[in-house]
Protein backbone atom coordinates (compact mmCIF):
# COMPACT_ATOMS: atom_id res chain seq x y z
CA UNK A 1 0.00 0.00 0.00
CA UNK A 2 2.97 2.82 0.38
CA UNK A 3 4.10 1.92 -2.93
CA UNK A 4 0.81 2.73 -3.90
CA UNK A 5 0.82 5.94 -2.11
CA UNK A 6 4.07 6.94 -2.79
CA UNK A 7 3.07 6.53 -6.86
CA UNK A 8 -0.04 8.80 -6.21
CA UNK A 9 2.15 11.70 -4.59
CA UNK A 10 4.51 11.54 -7.22
CA UNK A 11 1.24 12.14 -9.50
CA UNK A 12 0.26 14.78 -7.64
CA UNK A 13 3.57 16.36 -7.22
CA UNK A 14 4.02 16.42 -10.84
CA UNK A 15 0.48 17.18 -11.80
CA UNK A 16 1.09 20.63 -9.21
CA UNK A 17 4.04 21.20 -10.84
CA UNK A 18 2.56 21.10 -14.40
CA UNK A 19 -0.23 22.92 -13.32
CA UNK A 20 2.17 26.05 -11.91
CA UNK A 21 4.36 25.85 -15.19
CA UNK A 22 0.80 26.36 -17.23
CA UNK A 23 -0.25 29.26 -14.85
CA UNK A 24 2.74 30.74 -15.14
CA UNK A 25 2.80 30.27 -19.06
CA UNK A 26 -0.86 31.86 -18.76
CA UNK A 27 0.45 35.26 -16.90
CA UNK A 28 3.64 35.47 -19.74
CA UNK A 29 3.43 34.12 -22.77
CA UNK A 30 -0.47 34.37 -23.66
CA UNK A 31 -1.26 37.51 -25.05
CA UNK A 32 -4.83 37.06 -25.91
CA UNK A 33 -7.38 37.32 -23.33
CA UNK A 34 -5.09 38.36 -20.74
CA UNK A 35 -7.41 39.07 -17.71
CA UNK A 36 -8.99 36.25 -17.98
CA UNK A 37 -5.90 34.41 -18.53
CA UNK A 38 -4.38 35.80 -14.72
CA UNK A 39 -7.76 34.69 -13.36
CA UNK A 40 -6.93 31.41 -14.59
CA UNK A 41 -3.62 31.44 -13.27
CA UNK A 42 -4.52 32.24 -9.84
CA UNK A 43 -6.78 29.22 -10.24
CA UNK A 44 -4.18 27.24 -10.96
CA UNK A 45 -1.74 28.60 -8.54
CA UNK A 46 -4.34 27.84 -5.66
CA UNK A 47 -4.63 24.33 -6.80
CA UNK A 48 -1.33 23.11 -7.48
CA UNK A 49 -0.50 24.66 -3.93
CA UNK A 50 -3.39 22.83 -2.01
CA UNK A 51 -2.29 19.58 -4.09
CA UNK A 52 1.71 19.90 -3.22
CA UNK A 53 0.28 20.43 0.66
CA UNK A 54 -1.89 17.44 0.65
CA UNK A 55 0.77 15.35 -0.89
CA UNK A 56 3.61 16.96 1.24
CA UNK A 57 1.59 15.95 4.41
CA UNK A 58 0.97 12.84 3.24
CA UNK A 59 4.57 12.44 2.29
CA UNK A 60 6.45 13.95 5.67
CA UNK A 61 6.01 13.15 8.95
CA UNK A 62 5.48 16.61 10.15
CA UNK A 63 3.02 17.29 12.91
CA UNK A 64 2.28 20.54 12.09
CA UNK A 65 1.89 19.66 8.13
CA UNK A 66 -0.13 16.82 9.01
CA UNK A 67 -2.81 18.58 11.57
CA UNK A 68 -3.09 21.66 9.88
CA UNK A 69 -2.73 20.96 6.14
CA UNK A 70 -7.08 20.12 5.90
CA UNK A 71 -7.38 24.23 7.33
CA UNK A 72 -5.40 25.46 5.09
CA UNK A 73 -6.12 23.90 1.87
CA UNK A 74 -9.95 24.48 3.14
CA UNK A 75 -9.03 28.32 3.53
CA UNK A 76 -7.36 28.30 0.00
CA UNK A 77 -10.59 26.74 -1.71
CA UNK A 78 -12.44 29.45 -0.34
CA UNK A 79 -11.40 31.35 -3.20
CA UNK A 80 -12.33 29.15 -5.73
CA UNK A 81 -15.96 29.92 -6.22
CA UNK A 82 -15.48 33.42 -6.48
CA UNK A 83 -12.44 33.12 -9.04
CA UNK A 84 -14.16 30.85 -11.37
CA UNK A 85 -17.08 33.64 -11.54
CA UNK A 86 -14.91 36.05 -12.33
CA UNK A 87 -13.10 34.05 -14.81
CA UNK A 88 -16.73 33.65 -16.89
CA UNK A 89 -17.36 36.94 -16.53
CA UNK A 90 -13.64 37.91 -17.90
CA UNK A 91 -14.89 35.50 -20.92
CA UNK A 92 -18.24 36.75 -21.41
CA UNK A 93 -18.25 40.21 -20.99
CA UNK A 94 -16.18 42.20 -23.67
CA UNK A 95 -16.01 45.23 -20.89
CA UNK A 96 -14.72 43.07 -18.16
CA UNK A 97 -12.54 44.96 -15.97
CA UNK A 98 -11.14 43.86 -12.04
CA UNK A 99 -12.31 46.63 -9.46
CA UNK A 100 -12.68 47.45 -6.09
CA UNK A 101 -16.40 46.25 -5.72
CA UNK A 102 -15.64 42.62 -7.02
CA UNK A 103 -13.36 42.68 -4.15
CA UNK A 104 -16.88 41.93 -2.31
CA UNK A 105 -16.60 38.54 -3.61
CA UNK A 106 -13.59 37.52 -1.35
CA UNK A 107 -15.15 38.91 1.55
CA UNK A 108 -15.62 35.08 3.04
CA UNK A 109 -11.94 34.20 2.61
CA UNK A 110 -10.69 37.16 4.82
CA UNK A 111 -13.80 37.17 7.46
CA UNK A 112 -12.42 32.90 7.48
CA UNK A 113 -8.57 33.76 7.63
CA UNK A 114 -9.11 36.58 10.91
CA UNK A 115 -11.10 33.79 12.60
CA UNK A 116 -8.60 30.81 12.27
CA UNK A 117 -5.75 33.48 13.38
CA UNK A 118 -7.88 34.86 16.01
CA UNK A 119 -9.08 31.47 17.60
CA UNK A 120 -5.42 30.17 17.21
CA UNK A 121 -3.73 33.17 19.29
CA UNK A 122 -6.70 32.83 21.71
CA UNK A 123 -7.51 28.95 22.23
CA UNK A 124 -4.24 27.42 20.99
CA UNK A 125 -4.42 23.83 20.66
CA UNK A 126 -8.30 23.86 21.41
CA UNK A 127 -11.22 21.61 19.87
CA UNK A 128 -12.23 24.99 18.13
CA UNK A 129 -9.49 24.05 15.37
CA UNK A 130 -11.50 21.43 14.46
CA UNK A 131 -14.68 22.78 14.40
CA UNK A 132 -13.43 25.68 11.89
CA UNK A 133 -11.95 23.18 9.59
CA UNK A 134 -15.71 21.29 9.30
CA UNK A 135 -17.08 24.88 8.56
CA UNK A 136 -14.64 25.48 6.48
CA UNK A 137 -15.13 22.76 3.95
CA UNK A 138 -19.12 23.45 4.99
CA UNK A 139 -18.16 27.08 3.74
CA UNK A 140 -16.66 25.52 0.59
CA UNK A 141 -19.20 23.19 -0.65
CA UNK A 142 -21.47 26.21 -0.18
CA UNK A 143 -20.30 28.88 -1.85
CA UNK A 144 -18.47 26.72 -4.80
CA UNK A 145 -21.76 25.43 -5.72
CA UNK A 146 -23.54 28.73 -5.54
CA UNK A 147 -21.35 30.51 -7.58
CA UNK A 148 -21.28 28.07 -10.29
CA UNK A 149 -24.73 28.32 -10.64
CA UNK A 150 -24.83 32.00 -10.62
CA UNK A 151 -22.02 31.29 -13.33
CA UNK A 152 -24.48 29.72 -15.32
CA UNK A 153 -26.88 32.35 -16.67
CA UNK A 154 -23.76 34.13 -17.97
CA UNK A 155 -23.46 31.30 -20.60
CA UNK A 156 -26.93 32.34 -21.84
CA UNK A 157 -26.58 36.11 -21.97
CA UNK A 158 -23.07 35.13 -23.79
CA UNK A 159 -24.64 32.96 -26.29
CA UNK A 160 -27.42 36.10 -27.20
CA UNK A 161 -24.93 38.69 -27.37
CA UNK A 162 -22.73 36.87 -29.45
CA UNK A 163 -25.35 35.71 -31.96
CA UNK A 164 -26.32 39.46 -32.02
CA UNK A 165 -22.90 41.00 -33.11
CA UNK A 166 -21.33 38.22 -34.73
CA UNK A 167 -22.24 35.57 -38.08
CA UNK A 168 -19.54 33.16 -36.90
CA UNK A 169 -19.29 31.58 -33.79
CA UNK A 170 -17.18 28.47 -33.65
CA UNK A 171 -14.13 30.08 -32.65
CA UNK A 172 -16.36 31.43 -29.27
CA UNK A 173 -18.19 28.02 -28.20
CA UNK A 174 -17.46 27.95 -24.43
CA UNK A 175 -18.97 24.33 -24.30
CA UNK A 176 -15.71 23.01 -22.69
CA UNK A 177 -16.36 25.44 -19.77
CA UNK A 178 -19.72 23.78 -19.20
CA UNK A 179 -17.79 20.24 -19.40
CA UNK A 180 -15.82 21.44 -16.80
CA UNK A 181 -18.67 22.71 -14.72
CA UNK A 182 -20.21 19.12 -14.90
CA UNK A 183 -16.74 17.77 -13.83
CA UNK A 184 -16.64 20.29 -10.90
CA UNK A 185 -19.64 19.17 -9.36
CA UNK A 186 -19.52 15.75 -9.68
CA UNK A 187 -15.86 15.64 -7.59
CA UNK A 188 -17.87 18.03 -5.07
CA UNK A 189 -20.56 14.93 -4.86
CA UNK A 190 -17.89 12.66 -4.69
CA UNK A 191 -16.18 14.33 -2.43
CA UNK A 192 -19.26 14.61 0.34
CA UNK A 193 -19.46 10.98 -0.69
CA UNK A 194 -16.42 10.12 0.42
CA UNK A 195 -16.75 12.26 3.66
CA UNK A 196 -19.99 11.04 4.78
CA UNK A 197 -19.67 7.16 4.38
CA UNK A 198 -15.41 6.80 4.57
CA UNK A 199 -13.05 7.37 6.69
CA UNK A 200 -10.03 5.96 4.65
CA UNK A 201 -8.27 9.78 4.22
CA UNK A 202 -6.38 7.81 1.22
CA UNK A 203 -9.35 7.55 -1.07
CA UNK A 204 -9.04 11.76 -1.35
CA UNK A 205 -5.67 11.07 -3.20
CA UNK A 206 -7.92 9.89 -6.29
CA UNK A 207 -10.47 12.72 -5.89
CA UNK A 208 -6.98 15.40 -5.77
CA UNK A 209 -5.75 13.35 -9.14
CA UNK A 210 -9.41 14.07 -11.00
CA UNK A 211 -9.68 17.83 -9.43
CA UNK A 212 -6.09 18.06 -11.37
CA UNK A 213 -6.95 16.64 -14.37
CA UNK A 214 -9.96 18.95 -14.31
CA UNK A 215 -8.02 21.92 -13.62
CA UNK A 216 -5.09 21.03 -16.13
CA UNK A 217 -7.82 20.70 -18.76
CA UNK A 218 -9.59 24.05 -17.86
CA UNK A 219 -5.90 25.79 -17.80
CA UNK A 220 -4.83 24.48 -21.32
CA UNK A 221 -8.55 25.14 -22.56
CA UNK A 222 -7.96 28.51 -21.38
CA UNK A 223 -4.19 28.60 -23.24
CA UNK A 224 -5.33 28.08 -26.58
CA UNK A 225 -8.88 30.07 -26.24
CA UNK A 226 -8.98 32.23 -29.16
CA UNK A 227 -9.64 36.19 -28.28
CA UNK A 228 -13.41 36.04 -27.97
CA UNK A 229 -14.05 40.12 -28.26
CA UNK A 230 -11.10 42.21 -30.18
CA UNK A 231 -11.10 45.69 -31.84
CA UNK A 232 -13.00 48.57 -30.49
CA UNK A 233 -15.44 46.65 -28.32
CA UNK A 234 -17.44 49.77 -27.86
CA UNK A 235 -18.49 49.16 -31.40
CA UNK A 236 -20.57 46.40 -30.57
CA UNK A 237 -24.50 46.67 -29.43
CA UNK A 238 -25.70 45.80 -26.08
CA UNK A 239 -27.57 42.55 -25.61
CA UNK A 240 -30.88 42.38 -26.93
CA UNK A 241 -33.45 39.76 -27.64
CA UNK A 242 -36.72 40.06 -30.04
CA UNK A 243 -38.81 40.78 -27.56
CA UNK A 244 -40.55 44.23 -27.75
CA UNK A 245 -39.56 45.27 -24.28
CA UNK A 246 -36.11 45.71 -25.01
CA UNK A 247 -36.93 48.22 -27.37
CA UNK A 248 -39.36 50.11 -25.35
CA UNK A 249 -37.28 53.43 -25.24
CA UNK A 250 -35.19 52.98 -28.66
CA UNK A 251 -34.99 55.94 -30.64
CA UNK A 252 -35.90 54.43 -34.06
CA UNK A 253 -38.66 55.82 -35.71
CA UNK A 254 -41.03 53.22 -38.46
CA UNK A 255 -39.75 55.43 -40.99
CA UNK A 256 -35.95 54.96 -39.86
CA UNK A 257 -36.51 51.28 -39.55
CA UNK A 258 -38.10 51.07 -43.03
CA UNK A 259 -35.45 52.91 -44.50
CA UNK A 260 -32.72 50.95 -42.88
CA UNK A 261 -34.47 47.41 -43.73
CA UNK A 262 -34.84 48.28 -47.34
CA UNK A 263 -30.74 49.34 -47.65
CA UNK A 264 -30.57 45.80 -45.90
CA UNK A 265 -32.17 43.88 -48.37
CA UNK A 266 -30.46 45.95 -51.45
CA UNK A 267 -27.19 45.96 -49.69
CA UNK A 268 -27.84 41.66 -48.93
CA UNK A 269 -28.71 40.96 -52.64
CA UNK A 270 -26.25 43.64 -54.26
CA UNK A 271 -23.00 42.46 -52.61
CA UNK A 272 -23.54 39.53 -50.64
CA UNK A 273 -22.39 40.35 -47.75
CA UNK A 274 -22.97 37.13 -46.05
CA UNK A 275 -20.55 35.16 -48.26
CA UNK A 276 -17.82 37.04 -46.16
CA UNK A 277 -17.25 34.21 -42.95
CA UNK A 278 -15.87 37.24 -41.26
CA UNK A 279 -19.08 39.12 -41.11
CA UNK A 280 -20.00 41.34 -37.59
CA UNK A 281 -23.16 43.32 -36.67
CA UNK A 282 -20.60 46.61 -36.75
CA UNK A 283 -19.06 45.83 -40.19
CA UNK A 284 -22.78 45.27 -41.71
CA UNK A 285 -23.83 48.73 -39.91
CA UNK A 286 -21.36 50.67 -40.92
CA UNK A 287 -21.91 49.78 -44.54
CA UNK A 288 -25.47 51.15 -44.71
CA UNK A 289 -24.64 53.91 -42.19
CA UNK A 290 -26.90 52.75 -39.28
CA UNK A 291 -25.80 52.30 -35.59
CA UNK A 292 -25.43 48.47 -34.08
CA UNK A 293 -28.51 48.79 -31.96
CA UNK A 294 -31.02 50.21 -34.37
CA UNK A 295 -29.87 47.76 -36.87
CA UNK A 296 -29.99 44.81 -34.46
CA UNK A 297 -33.45 45.98 -33.98
CA UNK A 298 -34.64 46.06 -37.20
CA UNK A 299 -33.32 42.54 -37.71
CA UNK A 300 -34.81 41.14 -34.80
CA UNK A 301 -38.46 42.94 -35.58
CA UNK A 302 -38.46 42.82 -39.20
CA UNK A 303 -37.00 39.29 -39.07
CA UNK A 304 -37.56 37.48 -35.82
CA UNK A 305 -34.08 36.43 -35.85
CA UNK A 306 -30.71 37.09 -34.06
CA UNK A 307 -27.99 38.85 -36.43
CA UNK A 308 -26.34 35.05 -36.36
CA UNK A 309 -29.71 33.55 -37.87
CA UNK A 310 -30.60 36.05 -40.04
CA UNK A 311 -26.90 35.63 -42.06
CA UNK A 312 -27.38 32.22 -42.01
CA UNK A 313 -30.27 31.64 -43.19
CA UNK A 314 -29.03 34.10 -46.31
CA UNK A 315 -26.38 32.16 -46.74
CA UNK A 316 -28.41 28.64 -46.88
CA UNK A 317 -30.82 30.40 -48.82
CA UNK A 318 -27.70 30.91 -51.51
CA UNK A 319 -26.45 26.98 -50.77
CA UNK A 320 -29.80 25.77 -51.92
CA UNK A 321 -29.19 27.74 -54.80
CA UNK A 322 -25.76 25.99 -55.36
CA UNK A 323 -26.62 22.52 -53.98
CA UNK A 324 -29.47 22.46 -57.24
CA UNK A 325 -27.28 24.08 -59.78
CA UNK A 326 -26.48 21.33 -62.19
CA UNK A 327 -22.91 23.30 -62.86
CA UNK A 328 -21.88 22.57 -59.03
CA UNK A 329 -22.54 18.62 -59.33
CA UNK A 330 -18.74 18.21 -59.08
CA UNK A 331 -18.85 20.08 -56.12
CA UNK A 332 -18.40 18.89 -52.67
CA UNK A 333 -21.20 19.77 -49.75
CA UNK A 334 -17.65 21.15 -47.83
CA UNK A 335 -16.96 23.34 -50.84
CA UNK A 336 -20.56 24.65 -51.36
CA UNK A 337 -20.65 25.45 -47.35
CA UNK A 338 -16.97 26.84 -47.42
CA UNK A 339 -18.39 29.37 -50.16
CA UNK A 340 -21.38 30.42 -48.87
CA UNK A 341 -19.41 31.71 -45.73
CA UNK A 342 -18.94 28.65 -43.12
CA UNK A 343 -15.82 27.97 -41.65
CA UNK A 344 -16.27 24.38 -41.39
CA UNK A 345 -18.45 21.43 -42.79
CA UNK A 346 -19.86 20.75 -39.25
CA UNK A 347 -21.14 24.25 -38.62
CA UNK A 348 -22.69 24.13 -42.42
CA UNK A 349 -24.47 20.70 -41.67
CA UNK A 350 -25.78 21.98 -38.52
CA UNK A 351 -27.16 25.16 -40.15
CA UNK A 352 -28.51 23.95 -42.92
CA UNK A 353 -30.65 21.14 -40.68
CA UNK A 354 -31.76 23.87 -38.86
CA UNK A 355 -33.12 25.87 -41.63
CA UNK A 356 -34.20 23.05 -44.28
CA UNK A 357 -34.71 20.55 -41.63
CA UNK A 358 -32.40 18.27 -43.61
CA UNK A 359 -28.83 17.66 -44.27
CA UNK A 360 -27.43 19.16 -47.73
CA UNK A 361 -26.50 15.62 -48.92
CA UNK A 362 -30.22 14.86 -48.52
CA UNK A 363 -31.17 18.10 -50.26
CA UNK A 364 -29.20 17.24 -52.94
CA UNK A 365 -30.28 14.41 -53.46
CA UNK A 366 -33.95 15.00 -52.76
CA UNK A 367 -33.83 17.28 -55.90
Amino acid sequence: MNVIYNATNIILFLGAVQGIILGLVLLTKSKRNRMANRILALILFFFSGSISLHALAHSLSIPVLTDYHPLIIGIGLINFGPLFFLYIQSLTKPDFTFNRYQLIHFIPFGLILFAVVMVSLIFPGSEYENRFQEAIFLGVFVLSPAYIAASIPLFSRFSRRIKQNYSSIEKMDLSWIRFLLFCFVSILVMIVLIHLFTEDEHIGDYVWILTSIVIYLMGYFGLVQPEIFSGNLNQFGQETSISQKKYQKSTLTDSMAESCYRKLKAVMASKQLFLNSDLTLPVLAEELNFSTHHLSQVINERTGQSFYDYINSRRIATAKEQLLNPKNDHLGIAAIGFDVGFNSLSVFNKAFKKHARMTPSQYRNKA
